[in-house]
């Protein structure tokens, strides 16, 4: 897993990888013209996490080339697979998003 360093990371990471999915899911469906299959799978965690880390490193850390380098990283991926990784997404987003995280978010800013 990896750490965010403060609340402004946090915000960042959830956009970019909100827009990278929407992104190539755009590009997957109109170009490969393959047949979308409903899915409730997840990706398991640490191939999820493995392709944020790599993003990363290809981005030498810069946090706006991630973006790009995931949605490169993803665009490579089958189309289930990228199903599975959005879904993986939302789980952990949404597990994130509780009272206890955005109230320390919330002191944090102060």
């Amino acid at each position: 897993m990896i750490l965010l360093e403060d609340t402004k990371q946090v915000g960042f990471f959830l956009t970019f990888i909100e827009k990278a999915i929407h992104g190539i899911f755009q590009q997957t469906l109109w170009f490969r013209k393959e047949r979308l299959h409903s899915s409730a799978d997840c990706m398991p965690e640490d191939k999820f996490w493995q392709l944020i880390a790599a993003s990363r490193d290809a981005s030498g850390g810069d946090p706006e080339g991630q973006e790009s380098a995931l949605a490169a990283l993803l665009h490579e991926l089958p189309l289930n697979d990228l199903i599975t990784f959005q879904n993986r997404y939302r789980q952990l987003r949404g597990q994130a998003y509780t009272w206890p995280l955005w109230g320390a978010v919330y002191i944090m800013e102060e």
